[in-house]
């Protein structure tokens, strides 16, 4: 009988190849110093940060403009709703009172969140919509503060919360999606999100191979917050080491 040969990931670098990213072409990300940009000096510091959540309709994160993806109301891709899922990975934090800064016309717009959507120390998902239309282009959706309790937290920008899948990263537009309704949801109308640093590599497994055979990894859960292509450095633990290319 063979036996099986446990082979421990003693470590794994991810590192991020650099692109420039012109920095007003964004679609969806956070931005921590005010500027309206993001860039990898956007990142949670210790205590409370205030995060402010911008999106781009009009054009994706490398500056190519966009269209309706099915049908064009004649509007463009306008906005009158978002919803963001956030998760905090590598530490703990305590999320918001979130601020709507969409400018609508009632002072109590509809509002997407329940009580245990905000209260996760992993897992936010907030948002709020109303009957305005506004117009295509660069919008500061809201502001969100973001507490440190403990570890050195990346914040990635999600699809949906895991346990409640109804509960998306989207926006409402004039523009017909591709499920026919008014939703451009993250995942399949868009893609382009950037959340805050820093990188996080992931290994994946737990890994088993009889001895003598191939062991495949699997490290493209590993994450980069400014869009860039990621290189993967394995450290084995036992004197092997490989790399990976550009993912």
């Amino acid at each position: 009988m063979r036996a099986l040969a446990l082979l421990p990931l003693g470590l794994l670098v991810v590192l991020a190849v650099l692109v420039p990213v012109p920095a007003a072409s964004q679609y969806l990300f956070l931005d921590t110093n005010k500027d309206g940009t993001h860039d990898a000096n956007d990142r949670l510091g210790p205590g409370t940060t205030f995060v402010d959540i911008w999106i781009v309709t009009n054009q994706n994160r490398d500056g190519t403009p966009v269209s309706c993806v099915v049908a064009d109301s004649g509007n463009g891709l306008t906005i009158n709703s978002y919803a963001v899922v956030l998760h905090a990975a590598g530490g703990e934090v305590q999320w918001g009172p979130m601020q709507n800064r969409l400018p609508f016309s009632t002072p109590t717009p509809a509002c997407f969140a329940m009580y245990e959507d905000t209260t996760d120390t992993a897992w936010y998902h907030n948002g709020w919509g109303w009957s305005d239309q506004f117009p295509p282009g660069k919008h500061l959706l809201a502001t969100l503060p973001i507490h440190v309790v403990s570890g050195d937290p990346s914040i990635f920008i999600e699809p949906y919360l895991p346990r409640h899948v109804v509960q998306i990263t989207a926006f409402g537009t004039s523009c017909m999606g591709y499920d026919g309704d008014n939703t451009y949801k993250l995942g399949s109308e868009f893609q382009d999100a950037d959340g805050l640093g820093p990188l996080r590599a992931e290994a994946g497994g737990p890994y088993q191979v009889q001895a003598g055979r191939t062991l495949t990894v699997d490290g493209t859960g590993s994450r980069s917050m400014v869009g860039s292509p990621l290189t993967y450095a394995w450290n084995f633990g036992d004197g092997a080491t490989a790399t990976t290319g550009v993912a």
